[in-house]
């Protein structure tokens, strides 16, 4: 979601997942390594939209 500023906030996976999707596949896929300790929202966002073995563990 964003808000009036332009800038994004994130509510839940869904949101985050989103933000994801927005990023093109080859963008996605060139992710390395996600080095954050995410909340339950960005975790479930990023084992949704990210390769298996490049998201949180």
């Amino acid at each position: 979601m964003k808000t009036g500023s332009g800038r994004r906030y994130f509510r839940d996976h869904r949101s985050v997942g989103e933000s994801l999707f927005d990023r093109p596949l080859e963008w996605r896929l060139g992710v390395q390594l996600v080095a954050i300790n995410p909340s339950a929202a960005f975790r479930k966002a990023l084992r949704m939209w990210l390769p298996p073995d490049r998201g949180p563990c």
